[in-house]
């Protein structure tokens, strides 16, 4: 499968564009935004492997409104599906660790996301900010965004609708959720931050499973205040492997799981500092409490777990520590988050991200 690629170019303000976008130096550009200059120019969608529009990371791209798939390019198809990715000006991969040639994709401030309901779209190595929308990117059915920086939205961050996913992101300084996601979804190996300093304040939920038949693993939370890491909203999820960590004096809940239903597993968790009237791990009760639960393991928090549940079909000993079960080397950032987050080696420790 080999796509056909497009360069994107936001500093050329050409109108029309530079050329017909097939290498670094013809690329797409015009005053009004290269990406939606591409989508109204490619002459012919690639139906056979799909396309891929490759931002280069020449400045940023100021969208005035959510990008429009379907008025001239087409429709993006399981088979041949459309890829929006940052690259560095040279045309060579991104490095979403390190940051170099992450490409800024900003709403400038409006009330719009970059995509409405389009399927089949997938996000690369993107710098995305600025929105004021209900959600400043909305993952749409199978569609995914993956190695992306999202930060400085108003509400949510990153909304997931059915059937899609989020893959080591950094999502940050969002007003209300980091990531959210209604069903079948999927959050792997992210970076959630929260602080009430923020310029949008404090987040009220890192993560929030809004559905069931959700996977969320191997995911970092750092919060501060009445934040919850995580938030399982409905029946039926996993959440495993997942570290949050909240600031001393925190209130919030590291891992809330309302209504565990059937099939739903909440192990090899790790908790640490929600210590001012905050809790742990709250197992709430639901209709059907059948699930599986344990191998978690909290250190200082207020109450280390809640436990409502009547009944599961699998409980495993959860563990309450006497010292910090992160590494702490270094500081709390997305960049450091490996070395600052690392699991330790003391007794109790079974899980936790390990990304």
């Amino acid at each position: 499968m080999a796509t056909t690629d497009y360069y994107c170019d936001p500093s050329s303000v050409a109108d029309p564009g530079e050329g017909d976008g097939l290498t670094v130096g013809t690329a797409f550009g015009s005053v009004d935004g290269c990406l939606q200059y591409a989508l109204d120019h490619i002459v012919a969608q690639d139906v056979v492997d799909g396309d891929r529009l490759l931002l280069l990371d020449k400045g940023t791209e100021t969208l005035t409104a959510t990008l429009n798939f379907t008025l001239s390019y087409g429709t993006p198809n399981a088979a041949y599906p459309l890829y929006i990715e940052g690259r560095q000006a040279d045309g060579s991969v991104a490095n979403y660790e390190t940051g170099v040639g992450m490409a800024t994709i900003s709403m400038g401030g409006g009330a719009f996301t970059i995509d409405d309901n389009s399927r089949h779209v997938g996000y690369y190595h993107l710098d995305i900010k600025d929105s004021t929308a209900a959600a400043a990117v909305k993952v749409s059915v199978y569609n995914q965004i993956v190695e992306c920086y999202v930060s400085d939205a108003s509400a949510i961050g990153i909304l997931l609708k059915s059937q899609s996913s989020a893959v080591n992101c950094s999502i940050s300084n969002c007003g209300t959720v980091g990531v959210q996601f209604d069903h079948y979804g999927t959050v792997t190996g992210c970076y959630v931050r929260s602080r009430t300093a923020d310029s949008n304040g404090a987040m009220t939920t890192g993560i929030l499973l809004n559905g069931f038949l959700n996977n969320t693993t191997n995911n970092i939370v750092s919060v501060d205040g009445a934040t919850i890491g995580i938030d399982g909203a409905n029946s039926s999820r996993y959440i495993c492997r997942n570290s949050v960590l909240a600031a001393v004096g925190s209130t919030g809940k590291g891992i809330q799981a309302n209504g565990l239903g059937l099939n739903a597993i909440v192990t090899d968790n790790l908790v640490e500092g929600f210590n001012t009237g905050g809790t742990g791990i709250d197992y709430d009760s639901s209709a059907n409490p059948a699930f599986i639960k344990g191998n978690n393991a909290v250190y200082n928090c207020g109450t280390f777990f809640a436990d409502s549940s009547a009944s599961v079909m699998v409980r495993l000993d959860d563990i309450i520590l006497a010292e910090t079960p992160f590494a702490k080397s270094g500081s709390d950032t997305f960049t450091n988050r490996k070395a600052y987050f690392a699991p330790r080696d003391i007794s109790g420790i079974l899980g936790g991200a390990f990304i």
